[in-house]
């Protein structure tokens, strides 16, 4: 299995990386090479900065990545309707759009 897939495989799952447990759990040095490629693949990961604690006993902040869940959610059954009305509002998050504008705004924070 190729690093990339490994990291969207634990993704998927709900559960969240950093560059320290990405080596530890996952046998990945390079983790955020690849989830900027996996971003440009069109995943919906996040990035949250997180504090931990380094071998040193000081406290430092690193990035977290995690699946946007709600999106990921949206477009995957979007995608997976064998027909969809491009005009067609859809509630999300509580603001009503098009599947055209919320596909332009998926396409922005990829």
């Amino acid at each position: 299995m190729s690093q990339k897939k490994r990291i969207l495989a634990h993704l998927e799952e709900g559960r969240s990386l950093n560059r320290l447990d990405s080596w530890e759990k996952l046998g990945v040095l390079e983790a955020p090479a690849r989830i900027s490629e996996l971003r440009k693949a069109g995943h919906p990961i996040v990035t949250k900065l997180a504090d931990v604690t380094n071998r040193y006993g000081e406290q430092v902040k690193v990035a977290t990545w995690s699946m946007d869940r709600p999106k990921l959610r949206l477009i995957t059954q979007v995608k997976s309707a064998s027909t969809v009305d491009k005009e067609s509002m859809i509630l999300y998050r509580g603001v009503l759009y098009t599947f055209n504008q919320l596909e332009e705004i998926y396409n922005a924070n990829k």
